[in-house]
Order: structure tokens, then sequence, then C-alpha cells
């Protein structure tokens, strides 16, 4: 689901989550695990990442309506604390894609 590799002080994480990387909440609790690892490591950098063609196609949406209300209420909350841990105390750039 997510690769997590060091090079240095810098950190890689790589989201292997199907074909798209859609937002789910396995793939948010997840995250949240590797961010809040992430912060408590001595790395000094963290590039995230996608395989394949893509970063993310977003939210799940075939699972929230297959799966309903019961499946939002859990997917909202570990939406948020993905969120949280993301920014927390953290410094965001846009990586610029580059193509030799």
């Amino acid at each position: 689901m997510i690769e997590l590799t060091s090079r240095g002080d810098i950190a890689l994480l790589r989201l292997q989550h199907g074909k798209a990387n859609t937002l789910d909440l396995e793939l948010c609790q997840a995250l949240t695990k590797e961010l809040e690892a992430f912060r408590q490591s001595a790395s000094k950098a963290l590039v995230v990442t996608g395989s394949g063609r893509i970063f993310s196609a977003g939210v799940d949406l075939r699972r929230v309506v297959d799966e309903g209300a019961s499946y939002v209420r859990a997917f909202l909350p570990a939406a948020a604390a993905c969120r949280r841990s993301h920014s927390a105390g953290t410094r965001c750039s846009p990586a610029r894609a580059s193509r030799a």
C-alpha cells in the first residue's frame, strides 16, 4: 500500500494502492501512520509520490457509494486525521516533474 525508503536524510513515501492510488479508509490510516513516523524520524525532508502514471485519483467514490453511510462515518475521521498529520509542523512545496 505504501513503500517508505530513505536516502540519507530524505525519506521517500510512494503510494502503491491499486491503479489510481484512490484514497480510502485503509490508505488514509496507513498515510497517517507513516506521516507520524516521519515526524518522529531524523529525516529532514519527505517526498510523497505515486506509483504508475498518476499520483492519486482522489477519494474512492465507488466505495463511498457502495458501502454507504457507515463507511463514510469511518472514512471522514480517518481522512481528517491524515490531513492533520500532513499539516502538523510541515512545510510543503509542490514537486516539479521533469521529463528527460
